[in-house]
């Protein structure tokens, strides 16, 4: 009876070390990445790193800083190792305008990073010429239009590289002004025009008419959807993503802003003085072309403060947090947060904690308003009792999202299967010592070790 009893206790916590791995995913990411260096560049995958070689360097590595994207026209690339069979010889120029998935091809991008995200500075910089190739799978059709099906493929990442590339900025019109001094003056409440092609953006200049507290903001932003069929085919709405830069009268940067008024659109929001001027650089996110509007408008004398029931909140791990609590009563219908994502993520459903500890979460409104709120992440007592009995410190990362129950998530786990359940933890662990020692191999890297 004893040695039953001791075989089901350890069949269950093998289970429980298991539980729920394929909810993990649920933590969804950002929908559109920022601009990063290769220090933080994790691999897309598992997958071996592959070696990548410049063959033929860009024609011109020169660009106008503040106003324009080094032009990589005329690179040629040799990828090797990682997930392909053999070398691929990569022109730059193919690469970026054959993206039109098709089954089994290759899909590369080649990106292009500051070491230090955007910050170029005068003369050369040596940057990071990042690889990835990704080839088209499984076609999961999604609309029909004309008779033909059009839907998504399934990509399995083949390459991932990085190496060093160097390029070259200069100034139009001495020091960091560019080609401030023909900047569009922006007039309060009067919509100003963007119209920025590939790798430009557009200056604007604004004197405040009196102290205040502006707003400069984009209007025309719209998401984008685009769908393809088996053969090649594509049906496409675009998407245009405005993206702004401020700057202050001597070119020191000030704030920038890409999406938190909804809708691809930007805000940036600055406490001005009577006469002030500031600079805005406004352009498209990825230094697309793009059409839309700008416009600056005075919301008051100073930043309002956004008036909450509470700027404290308690959270228990993986369960939802609820930021709506706190603006009830308020007449707030949208807002935008700002928060630590290793502490606290999205899915579909809301805001959840994602590991326990104590951060801050600033809370801003459309108008301006704003307000930080203090979140004290900890496991519940149930979830104390797993970790300290169960093994709960192994498995308790891959549980469900939202309140803690361990039937259910036991139930996930058969759903997904123990095996598929131990791969994917194996491979979790595996990724994370990667990730490590890609790091550690990055600060070598930038010390010259």
């Amino acid at each position: 009876m004893q040695k039953t009893i001791k075989r089901s206790l350890a069949l269950f916590l093998a289970i429980l070390m298991t539980l729920g791995v394929s909810t993990a995913a649920s933590a969804a990411a950002p929908g559109k990445p920022p601009q990063f260096s290769a220090a933080n560049a994790a691999q897309p995958q598992a997958l071996p790193p592959g070696v990548l070689e410049i063959t033929t360097q860009p024609t011109d590595t020169t660009f106008v800083i503040y106003e324009e994207w080094p032009d990589l026209t005329g690179l040629v690339i040799t990828a090797s190792g990682g997930g392909l069979e053999a070398p691929v010889v990569v022109d730059y120029d193919t690469a970026i305008d054959d993206r039109t998935p098709a089954t089994n091809k290759i899909i590369w991008y080649i990106d292009l990073y500051a070491n230090y995200e955007e910050n170029w500075t005068l003369g050369d910089n040596e940057a990071i010429l990042e690889v990835r190739g990704y080839k088209c799978t499984t076609f999961h059709p999604v609309k029909e239009i004309d008779g033909v099906w059009y839907g998504h493929f399934e990509m399995e990442t083949v390459f991932y590289g990085w190496t060093k590339i160097t390029v070259t900025a200069v100034s139009r019109g001495g020091g960091n002004q560019g080609n401030r001094d023909s900047a569009m003056d922006l007039v309060m409440d009067v919509p100003a025009p963007v119209a920025v092609s590939k790798g430009y953006g557009k200056w604007f200049r604004f004197t405040a008419p009196q102290d205040g507290y502006y707003v400069f903001k984009s209007d025309g932003g719209q998401y984008g959807e685009t769908l393809y069929n088996e053969v090649g085919g594509v049906h496409e709405v675009e998407g245009i993503d405005p993206y702004a830069q401020l700057f202050d009268a001597e070119g020191n940067w000030l704030d920038y802003d890409d999406d938190s008024l909804g809708n691809y659109n930007f805000a940036i929001y600055r406490q001005l003085k009577k006469d002030e001027v500031v600079y805005l650089f406004a352009r498209a996110f990825g230094w697309q072309a793009a059409v839309y509007d700008v416009i600056v408008s005075r919301l008051g004398d100073t930043q309002p403060v956004l008036q909450l029931k509470s700027y404290e909140i308690k959270a228990t791990f993986h369960d939802y947090i609820d930021f709506w609590g706190l603006l009830e009563d308020s007449g707030v219908d949208s807002w935008s947060m700002s928060y630590d994502w290793s502490y606290i993520r999205s899915s579909w459903r809301g805001h959840y904690g994602a590991k326990t500890g104590t951060t801050y979460v600033t809370i801003w409104t459309q108008d301006g308003s704003t307000a930080q709120v203090k979140v004290t992440i900890s496991y519940s007592s149930a979830q104390w009792l797993c970790i300290i009995f169960l093994g709960g410190w192994a498995w308790m990362p891959y549980t469900n999202i939202g309140p803690f129950n361990l039937a259910g998530n036991i139930r996930s786990l058969l759903d997904y299967g123990l095996f598929h359940s131990l791969f994917s933890m194996f491979g979790d662990w595996m990724q994370t010592l990667r990730d490590w020692m890609y790091e550690i191999s990055y600060w070598f890297w930038e010390r010259g070790w």
